[in-house]
């Protein structure tokens, strides 16, 4: 393959371009902005004062040595590239001062990890959101993605079952126009400025996903080739695109897969859990206000005895109540159901009451009963008897 090398140069016009000193022509002009820095070799190559050489794979060399691979005009003629401090001092400045004043009220995420999810988008780096089911990873990318106003793409890949046509496209055959390609919404996301994707249910994935997806994550390609489509043609991924991935990973997730180890190294990783009780009254209270406290306490005393049992090597209880458990149980409350009516609908479906006294449905109701007994002041009226046992 023919060797290009290219100095990153700025203009007249104050904007960057690569400089083809094989073809003696810039070969792209990029806006001096904060999105511009987001692509790994410009930034890198910048930073360091090195030239990029692409021979099949990009690789930074000394300006200095660009002379082997080409007979074009010395480094010196062209302009010196402009210092990047000033601009990561206003990276650092947004991320650790005004990011946190952004975050969503409802969104109960701490500020470190707050911050960090925000550095990755202005960063355009790979993010991977890991958490059990119902912990709010999907919701956390919507906040972060409003809360940045930028636009956000989801495709869920979990519910794709064909991924070369979710993700590139399709072949169709028509009377008159013949044999055409119509190309997916992802080709079209991956091309816009500051845009979002999220590759929602990750874990879920067709494992064809993984190897389509394996050029456009990786920091150094970019790139999505449509070999559906005539000639070919390589679609590269715009410097300021985002990608996040969400993922529930744990052996009680029978249906998710084994995320191909090479894939996984191409995102950072934030982890997300449960609230603690705290913080399930805080998120429960924030969304419906007119619930009392005492209706509140109890919803979120009792998922936090549930999850505690999950967790504990000794528990009775397999599986957990997510967050999303708790906002349904809550709505319902406010809706003028009882709290017993509430776990029939919404709780003891999760749970067998194989085994009569001793079933996981049976101790998920002595749970309740315990709530209940220790809470104060009146509930509901029609919560004042004891919760039956079977």
């Amino acid at each position: 393959m023919e060797q290009h090398i290219y100095l990153p140069n700025k203009n007249e016009n104050g904007n960057y371009e690569l400089y083809d000193t094989n073809k003696n022509e810039v070969i792209r002009e990029v806006r001096y902005t904060v999105g511009a820095l987001r692509t790994y070799h410009l930034r890198t190559a910048i930073e360091e004062d090195k030239a990029l050489l692409y021979d099949g794979n990009w690789k930074k060399v000394d300006k200095s040595l660009y002379f082997q691979y080409t007979q074009s005009a010395p480094v010196n003629e062209l302009k010196a590239p402009v210092e990047v401090s000033s601009e990561t001092e206003q990276i650092r400045e947004f991320i650790h001062t005004t990011a946190y004043s952004m975050k969503p009220e409802n969104l109960l995420l701490d500020e470190l990890r707050w911050k960090y999810a925000v550095r990755s988008v202005v960063r355009a780096q790979n993010m991977l959101v890991c958490g059990p089911t119902g912990s709010g990873k999907t919701m956390m990318v919507k906040w972060l993605a409003e809360a940045l106003d930028r636009p956000l793409h989801i495709f869920n890949l979990g519910s794709t079952q064909d991924p070369r046509a979710s993700l590139i496209g399709n072949t169709h055959f028509d009377s008159e126009r013949g044999t055409f390609f119509s190309q997916s919404p992802f080709i079209e996301a991956i091309q816009q400025e500051n845009a979002i994707i999220l590759l929602d249910e990750l874990s879920r994935a067709n494992p064809e996903a993984f190897n389509i997806l394996m050029s456009v994550l990786d920091p150094n390609q970019r790139y999505l080739r449509i070999d559906e489509s005539v000639d070919s043609p390589i679609i590269n991924v715009h410097p300021t695109v985002t990608f996040i991935g969400t993922a529930n990973i744990g052996t009680e997730y029978t249906s998710t897969r084994v995320i191909d180890r090479a894939l996984e190294d191409r995102f950072v990783t934030i982890q997300m859990d449960y609230l603690d009780e705290q913080g399930e009254k805080e998120l429960l209270s924030k969304i419906f206000s007119e619930v009392s406290e005492n209706n509140i306490d109890t919803v979120a005393k009792l998922v936090t005895l549930i999850r505690e049992d999950v967790k504990n090597e000794e528990g009775q209880l397999e599986r957990s109540l997510s967050t999303r458990h708790s906002i349904e149980m809550t709505s319902l409350i406010n809706d003028g159901f009882t709290i017993e009516e509430v776990m029939e609908i919404v709780v003891y479906p999760n749970y067998s009451d194989d085994g009569g006294l001793d079933s996981e449905r049976t101790y998920v109701k002595q749970l309740l009963q315990s709530v209940l007994d220790s809470s104060e002041g009146e509930l509901t009226p029609e919560v004042e008897e004891e919760i039956p046992m079977f």
